[in-house]
């Protein structure tokens, strides 16, 4: 099955008032690179700052951040472990150093980490999805479930949750489950293609080629080039 579940960087960049006005004058110049996406110059200001106050708590998290995007993975977990000697009870420093270590394949790490987060925000529906993406990646199935469930339970909306646990369905082969369970997301945003894909392909498990077909011409129109190659193998 196509790899489509999302995971996403839960980057909440973060900002406080700092009495220092001169370090305060390198955060914000970071924060303005950072959401130019211009990383490597973002850091230098972070860096700037830091050196003005090394207590510096976001920009240490803020830093990590711009490391992460450029895949710095080793380098953002340093960062965000000097942002959590700074503030410990802040869930998005654990959770982002989760997602560098998942990067690296540290899993179980990555869910310690998960689970601090939890500590501090026990509602925490990040936690509960990425979490789900670990076990998801480990193929335990059942687990990934109870943890996208708790997701949603915090974040009924959550769209990518609810798609995930189509994606749980369908490895699990419950296919009519797994279709119901990608309508709801198309119900939800009509222009999310991977559901439209996933669910075509639930629809050919269980034999339903013309439901399948048409889910592969809107996963076309919608720009997945390797929904065009089924449909041409399906419904050609």
């Amino acid at each position: 099955m196509k790899k489509s579940i999302v995971t996403a960087l839960f980057c909440f960049i973060a900002v406080a008032l700092i009495a220092q006005n001169s370090s305060r004058e390198q955060f914000d110049k970071g924060l303005e690179l950072y959401y130019q996406k211009n990383y490597h110059n973002s850091i230098i200001s972070f860096s700037n700052a830091i050196k003005e106050d090394k207590k510096f708590e976001l920009a240490y998290y803020n830093r990590g951040l711009c490391k992460y995007n450029l895949h710095d993975y080793k380098g953002a977990i340093k960062d965000f472990n000097l942002a959590a000697k700074c503030n410990e009870k802040n869930p998005n420093t654990y959770i982002n150093r989760g997602l560098a270590k998942k990067a690296l394949g540290k899993g179980e790490h990555a869910v310690k980490d998960f689970r601090l987060a939890l500590q501090h925000d026990p509602g925490s529906w990040k936690a509960y999805y990425n979490m789900g993406l670990v076990r998801y990646s480990q193929k335990n199935y059942p687990a990934a479930n109870v943890f996208f469930n708790k997701s949603l339970e915090s974040k009924p909306d959550f769209i990518d949750a609810v798609f995930s646990l189509g994606s749980v369905k369908y490895q699990q082969r419950q296919f009519p489950e797994a279709i119901q369970i990608f309508t709801r997301v198309i119900g939800m945003n009509k222009e999310y293609e991977p559901a439209y894909f996933n669910r075509a392909l639930s629809k050919i498990a269980l034999e339903d080629k013309s439901g399948a077909c048409e889910d592969y011409k809107k996963s076309v129109e919608l720009g997945n080039s390797k929904a065009s190659v089924q449909y041409d193998h399906h419904c050609k």
